[in-house]
């Protein structure tokens, strides 16, 4: 249950809050400190789906009664549950309500003393079968994924047997040959074994996928500095021609360690492979602090993205171009990652100038000293 509360004291706030936690009913609490904050909220996404507002009368900027006279002017919230709470005692305050067409308040004769209440009650039966059907709802595709990704990976193992006996069997037959295979046969066998590598290269980069969000007792402090820069002297030999470096300091993560090359090793990979011919190749990787994230940007110089080949770029197995050596599944892998550890990942890009590759990740991740 969603309910606003529009209030300006903060003991009364505090009061609310404990008052509506105590029972059984899960209720997300919303705060706003006078009527036009709680106008306001409603032109937000996140208003949707509010149960009833809990209301104060006296506040500053705009009372509860103006908030009452606008959110009864409004074709979308006119219909809305209001509570009234209020230590007016003023006959002519709760008559006003009244019209207004409050849902609940103290009800009071005619001296002001409280002889009872006036509300509404909410059935609550439906909603908390939807709680427990969503709670089930989750347990079956926790369980659905588990299944699925043990499944890839029998699936991905016995693949890689009947690869492993056709490579096998491909080998004696070139060297039992050799001499007699024409340039064309020797042509075609190259292509089998181009085509072997290619299916052996999925079939691993399918398993590496689907062990992703494994739960793993391995993660450690992992020093993003010195890993990221192990990682690019080792691109170094496959890149010569392309600079990266760091600019300013990575943090010290707790994480899987070889979850974390991966990320950086995919990104890297893909700055360096589709650099622009027509000028030196330069990738740039710094981090900076927003809000409770770290945000890490990759950027480089290189030929950029059509803008409508951008939503294809995390897809599993989606390429952008014909290149051989990519399977177009570097990115989803990232992607899976960063979001298993409560990160997202995103990117800019302009055609002819370059892409730069953003992701962020909690500092709560941060290592201690």
């Amino acid at each position: 249950m969603k309910v606003l509360v529009v209030e300006d004291d903060k003991i009364a706030q505090l009061g609310i809050k404990k008052i509506l936690s105590s029972g059984d009913l899960s209720v997300e609490l919303v705060l706003a400190e006078n009527g036009k904050e709680g106008v306001d909220y409603f032109d937000k996404a996140e208003a949707a789906g509010t149960d009833f507002v809990l209301l104060d009368l006296n506040m500053p900027v705009m009372n509860g009664f103006e908030f009452l006279e606008t959110i009864r002017n409004n074709e979308k919230l006119k219909d809305l549950p209001v509570v009234v709470h209020t230590t007016s005692d003023n006959i002519e305050d709760l008559n006003k309500c009244r019209a207004l067409g409050i849902s609940g308040g103290p009800n009071r004769d005619i001296q002001g003393n409280v002889i009872g209440s006036i509300g509404i009650h909410l059935d609550i039966t439906k909603l908390k079968e939807l709680e427990k059907f969503r709670e089930e709802l989750i347990m079956d595709l926790t369980e659905s994924n588990d299944e699925l990704r043990n499944y890839a990976h029998v699936v991905s193992h016995d693949l890689k047997t009947p690869l492993r006996s056709i490579s096998a069997a491909m080998s004696w037959l070139k060297e039992d040959n050799q001499d007699s295979l024409d340039e064309m046969s020797q042509s075609y066998l190259a292509i089998v074994d181009e085509a072997l590598l290619k299916m052996d290269k999925i079939i691993s980069d399918t398993l590496r996928y689907s062990e992703i969000k494994r739960m793993s007792n391995s993660e450690s402090a992992v020093d993003l500095n010195h890993l990221v820069t192990h990682l690019i002297n080792d691109l170094k030999q496959s890149y010569p021609d392309t600079s990266i470096n760091i600019n300013g300091t990575l943090p010290k993560l707790i994480m899987n360690d070889t979850k974390a090359l991966q990320v950086f090793q995919n990104i890297l990979d893909n700055a360096c492979k589709y650099r622009d011919p027509n000028r030196a190749s330069q990738v740039t990787i710094s981090c900076g602090v927003i809000f409770g994230f770290y945000e890490i940007q990759i950027k480089d110089n290189g030929i950029g993205i059509p803008e409508g080949s951008a939503h294809r770029i995390f897809e599993i197995f989606q390429k952008l171009n014909n290149n051989k050596d990519s399977n177009g599944v570097g990115m989803s892998i990232a992607k899976k990652i960063i979001e298993t550890y409560g990160g997202k990942i995103w990117f800019e890009s302009e055609v002819g100038k370059g892409t730069t590759f953003k992701f962020n990740l909690p500092r709560s991740l941060t290592a201690k000293a």
